[in-house]
């Protein structure tokens, strides 16, 4: 028998969901409002799936583009004793050595290479490329087409923009933010902002 899964997050990850995980079936979809769900009915906000006792049994996929976001909800997920499953689109490669943390999202034609950690509940989407020997913290993002070179690593929380490339070697600090297209030749400082131009600004309070 399938254990149900609730998926949360963006719409297209109810299709990612389908094809990466065949011991479950899709028993609907939270979102801070209603979207194409494809036919999967919507069950409310993250509030109502979490207060909803009938759905206690179920595993949750968790694909929110906001890493803060993301990451508070996934606290509150563990807090409740509920279960965040990795996924990995079948036409993603993670080799046999990566490793993957709990609640990862892989998308397709990702790749995730040989003797990568990725952390826990990060999201590496469409066509990103996590180098060999990378290591990323818990809660990142990888836009599509991103692409983390050999021995980097990244704090936690961290998002790299579309199409941004980090160099061998190099580290991003907690919360920091790689813009689109960038090429980062140096090491970053934790919440700090990486422009295309290689300026760089202080990430505010207000902005965390």
């Amino acid at each position: 028998m399938k254990k149900r899964l609730i998926v949360i997050g963006a719409s297209d990850l109810i299709e990612i969901a389908t094809a990466s995980c065949p011991g479950h079936e899709i028993a609907g979809y939270a979102d801070l409002e209603a979207r194409s769900g494809g036919g999967v009915p919507y069950l409310g906000t993250d509030d109502d799936v979490l207060a909803d006792g009938g759905l206690a049994d179920a595993d949750f996929a968790v694909a929110i583009g906001d890493n803060g976001r993301r990451r508070r909800l996934v606290e509150r997920l563990r807090r409740a004793g509920r279960q965040v499953v990795t996924v990995v689109h079948p036409s993603a490669t993670v080799f046999a050595s990566a490793r993957l943390g709990e609640g990862v999202v892989v998308c397709p034609q990702a790749v995730v290479s040989a003797d990568a950690v990725v952390g826990a509940s990060s999201m590496v989407t469409y066509a990103a490329v996590v180098g060999h020997g990378v290591g990323t913290g818990a809660y990142c993002f990888l836009a599509p087409g991103a692409k983390l070179l050999g021995g980097v690593s990244l704090g936690d929380e961290v998002v790299v923009g579309a199409n941004a490339v980090i160099l061998p070697g190099l580290s991003v600090g907690h919360r920091s933010r790689i813009s689109a297209g960038t090429v980062v030749t140096r090491p970053v400082p934790e919440r700090t902002v990486v422009l295309l131009r290689q300026q760089t600004r202080n990430l505010s309070l207000e902005e965390e």
